[in-house]
């Protein structure tokens, strides 16, 4: 007997009745798990990240709701006809397991409190309801449109950041709640200041209440009061002290509330010390500055007024820091302050900067050198290559005091300086070095101790020997013929190092010397003239 054949589209009913809530179910899911996954960027910050359902708050699940609403909900708006100028910004970022979708929210203040837009991958632009502002605003995810929710911060004398041990900070929203803030702590006593002179602390935002504990070495207690009250104490009974500081800041009702706790220790030093090595010197030349008591070098702050457009650095030396600062050839003659910062302890000197000397020195270029040099490209390279010497730090010092004159040899014959007008028919430059005449072939010694930085060629240069002696200091040797040293060779005064030639733009055999000082050229005859008692007790021989 024949049996009935179910219909076909029964069985599709069948199939999609019995798949179709499972469907449903997985689609749910994924739409949960994956489609958004609790990402909110501000300023390219990530807020939150949380990937699964099972790992998100409840407050994080009303956030993604919320999130889905300003997306869906938001009214299309004339993007011409609205002004963003002057509006934060924030990128919302909404991933769907491999793909994503970025919206721009814009905040515009008004009557304190906000106006939000945000446009779409296709550059239209959408207004937030002001529910969905005002929910947004206190969601507890975007502090940084509320001021009170930056932390103060704790600093040293110098400057040093002192990171809070316990505590806890809160801005109040536009509703009048308070949202916590997450703040960075750092272990208890694991941070290790240095201090010289008075005792100070400076915090960013003025606490209305500080308590400070301050132990010596054995544990005893030797302060107890507040932090204004460490400008009356010296504490040099000891080298060591151990810190207990809290503030207080604000109270209920205020933009923002606090308490804060820090634990740290300070190396207590003497006062720091500076001496320079002159009260005036010639615009491209260099002075050098010794400290003492001084244990981290990179702490010392510089200022000068008017700017002279450096900024010095402090490197380590057998006799205790030592830094060389250098003066710009363009700089105007005058007065200049300068003044050097370590802990509490400051030096101010005033400096009398004097025009260079220079002469005008007739050259045979070519036409086609001349053509060369006569536009800004040349200068450009050479300021490019000092540039990236820099990218390589510079070591402590390694000549000892005051170096050589090649013209000392009766191989070499100087023809221009540093500052000098070098004129070629019609056009004329300023020389950043110092010219050296000679034979083809004749050898030339490095006039100072250091190690081989850099060896290249150069449009203008030629062959150049780049030694780096420390401190910042490098010496050039250009229009070489050849090397006689490789990179990272260490050399002596006087040792030679190549030949001289007349590669690169010149008119005639010999060696180009030039200096620098970090980024700063500087005349190489201030290199003949180092103050030996800042230097080395060392004499050279």
């Amino acid at each position: 007997m024949k049996k009935d054949r179910i219909p076909a589209w029964k069985v599709i009913v069948i199939v999609i009745c019995l798949i179709l809530p499972s469907l449903i179910f997985l689609v749910g899911w994924y739409y949960n798990t994956y489609l958004i996954d609790d990402s909110l960027h501000v300023d390219n910050a990530r807020f939150t990240g949380s990937k699964a359902v099972s790992d998100v708050s409840e407050k994080d699940k009303a956030m993604l709701d919320l999130i889905t609403s300003v997306v869906t909900t938001s009214e299309h708006v004339n993007a011409a006809s609205e002004d963003l100028n002057g509006s934060i910004q924030m990128v919302l970022r909404i991933s769907a397991k491999s793909s994503y979708m970025y919206y721009r929210l814009y905040w515009i203040s008004k009557n304190d409190s906000y106006i939000c837009y945000y446009s779409d991958e296709t550059g239209r632009l959408f207004r937030v309801s002001d529910t969905n502002v005002s929910a947004l605003l206190n969601s507890g995810y975007l502090a940084e449109l509320y001021p009170g929710s930056v932390p103060p911060v704790l600093l040293t004398a110098d400057g040093s950041v002192i990171l809070p041990s316990n505590g806890t900070w809160a801005y109040r929203n536009q509703a009048g709640s308070y949202e916590f803030v997450t703040l960075s702590f750092k272990e208890k006593n694991s941070q290790i200041f240095e201090q010289a002179g008075m005792i100070s602390f400076n915090f960013s935002i003025e606490p209305v209440a500080t308590s400070v504990n301050i132990y010596d070495e054995e544990e005893e207690l030797i302060y107890y009061g507040t932090v204004a009250g460490l400008n009356e104490e010296t504490l040099l009974e000891t080298e060591r002290l151990r810190v207990e500081l809290s503030a207080q800041w604000g109270s209920t009702g205020d933009a923002s509330v606090g308490q804060i706790e820090y634990s740290f220790y300070l190396n207590y030093l003497a006062p720091a010390q500076f001496e320079i090595s002159s009260l005036s010197v010639e615009a491209g030349g260099l002075l050098a500055v010794r400290g003492t008591n001084i244990m981290t070098p990179s702490r010392v702050s510089f200022t000068s007024s008017p700017d002279i457009t450096t900024t010095p650095v402090f490197y380590e030396d057998t006799s205790g820091t030592i830094c060389l600062v250098p003066f710009s050839r363009k700089l105007e003659p005058g007065n200049y302050s300068l003044t050097f910062t370590y802990g509490g302890s400051s030096a101010t000197y005033d400096v009398q900067v004097t025009e260079s000397s220079s002469a005008d020195r007739i050259m045979n270029y070519t036409q086609a050198q001349t053509e060369a040099l006569s536009g800004d490209s040349i200068l450009s390279e050479l300021n490019t290559l000092l540039g990236q010497t820099t990218l390589v730090q510079s070591s402590g010092r390694t000549f000892l005091a005051s170096m050589a004159d090649p013209a000392e040899s009766s191989a070499f014959s100087l023809v221009y300086e540093f500052g000098d007008r070098l004129t070629s028919g019609d056009f004329s430059f300023t020389s950043l070095g110092s010219f050296y005449s000679s034979s083809s072939g004749t050898p030339v010694k490095a006039v100072g101790g250091g190690a081989v930085q850099a060896i290249g060629y150069n449009s203008y240069l030629g062959n150049y020997i780049v030694i780096d002696h420390g401190c910042g200091l490098r010496t050039w040797y250009a229009h070489m013929n050849s090397a006689g040293v490789t990179i990272g060779q260490t050399v002596l005064e006087g040792q030679i190092i190549g030949s001289a030639g007349a590669s690169g733009i010149t008119d005639r055999y010999g060696f180009l010397l030039l200096a620098s000082v970090g980024t700063q050229w500087v005349n190489p005859a201030a290199l003949q003239h180092l103050p030996e008692q800042f230097l080395s007790s060392v004499k050279r021989k």
